[in-house]
């Protein structure tokens, strides 16, 4: 993600504790033009994050995302889960935007999709 991100749900940690874990549920997300739902931390263990919806949808750099920046290899990154009936990316590729579970110096975390349709277009 770029270093603006125009709207979204965050959760965050610096030195010590877990960023803390995102959960939403609702029939449809919609996550576009920037926006993004993401668990950030700086030197410590990255947040998880938990998707349920019926349909979900990322537009145009729309971005779900679990970061772990620091050189501690220790830090791990947080997973990421996303369960729904369509999951549906549209011009939503990386480095701005998609679904990323990333640590700079630890191991990243797990991106797990539970969906019965998967569709996925890049510029």
């Amino acid at each position: 993600m770029d270093d603006v991100v125009s709207s979204g749900l965050f959760v965050s940690a610096t030195s010590t504790g877990q960023a803390g874990d995102l959960i939403v549920a609702t029939p449809n997300l919609t996550i576009s033009d920037g926006a993004a739902i993401s668990a950030q931390s700086t030197l410590t263990t990255g947040g998880n994050i938990f998707i349920n919806a019926d349909h979900t949808l990322l537009r145009n750099d729309g971005a779900i995302s679990s970061t772990v920046f620091g050189k501690m290899d220790s830090s791990d990154g947080g997973n990421v889960a996303v369960n729904s009936d369509t999951l549906v990316l549209l011009d939503s590729a990386l480095p701005s935007g998609g679904i990323t579970a990333r640590a700079e110096q630890g191991l990243g975390g797990n991106i797990t999709v539970n969906a019965r349709a998967l569709a996925a277009t890049s510029r």
